[in-house]
């Protein structure tokens, strides 16, 4: 398929290593929602259809060299219910007690430690940590880009 890469609904399919690969979907510019890698991908491109009713397993911004990933492939476009970008959190590296999550609408709030539990960091992920992320899923493993971005528990 060709076409700019980063149209809402665009459903991308990943190569995460030889024989897996894995679906992404592009719900904004710069941001993409992606599927356990357990569904039905392959390298045909054809098993995005099977992403109906699945529930993302994560939603990132992700850096424009993406587009530039040749195991990043349009392979589809499904602009139906493309979700709002889900809330996210910052926190102050200086001070660990200055939390906020911003909302869908890009607005800012003060949180507790609390409140941003499994909810992403405000973060811009390379493509390349995007697939770790994925491999370390497929495996269950935990993943040392995710690990490093959880919330700092203030002092």
């Amino acid at each position: 398929m060709r076409g700019r890469k980063d149209r809402i609904g665009n459903i991308i399919r990943i190569k995460i290593d030889d024989n897996t690969f894995a679906y992404g979907r592009v719900i904004d510019s710069g941001f993409l929602e992606f599927y356990d890698p357990k569904i039905a991908a392959n390298e045909s491109g054809d098993g995005w259809r099977e992403l109906a009713g699945s529930k993302p397993i994560f939603t990132l911004s992700v850096h424009k060299s993406w587009k530039k990933n040749e195991n990043w492939v349009v392979v589809g476009n499904e602009p139906r219910d493309v979700p709002a970008i889900p809330s996210q959190f910052m926190q102050n590296i200086a001070d660990p007690s200055d939390i906020k999550i911003i909302d869908s609408a890009g607005q800012a709030r003060p949180a507790s430690i609390e409140e941003v539990q499994g909810i992403e960091r405000l973060a811009v992920w390379e493509d390349n940590h995007v697939e770790d992320r994925l491999r370390d899923h497929l495996v269950g493993r935990p993943n040392v880009w995710v690990e490093q971005l959880k919330p700092k528990r203030p002092s």
